[in-house]
């Protein structure tokens, strides 16, 4: 629908990027934030939903977040898994004997 530039669409896409700009916004007045990289449904809408995002950060925390620091993960949906992955495997390395032990209480 948005590669056909449905107008429903675009104005869902707008208003999904305008609310996480406020989000973002929030956080970075509450935390020290270099950058932001969308992942999920949000890099699958990225080239779309970019522009109202940076509009809305712009407008509530101006200078805050600069737009280049502003990425979009090539992983999509894989990232969450790809992480978590990684995770375990961080602790395997990390403690090999706890994993084997586990892996026999298993």
């Amino acid at each position: 629908a948005l590669a056909a530039q449905e107008p429903a669409a675009e104005k869902a896409v707008h208003d999904a990027g305008r609310s996480l700009g406020v989000a973002l916004a929030s956080a970075s007045r509450l935390m020290d934030i270099e950058a932001v990289v969308l992942g999920g449904h949000f890099a699958v809408l990225g080239e779309w939903i970019r522009p109202s995002l940076l509009e809305s950060l712009e407008r509530y925390a101006p200078g805050l977040l600069a737009p280049e620091n502003l990425t979009v993960s090539r992983l999509e949906h894989s990232g969450t898994l790809l992480g978590a992955a990684g995770q375990v495997i961080r602790s395997v390395i990390e403690s090999p004997f706890e994993f084997l032990l586990a892996s026999k209480l298993a």
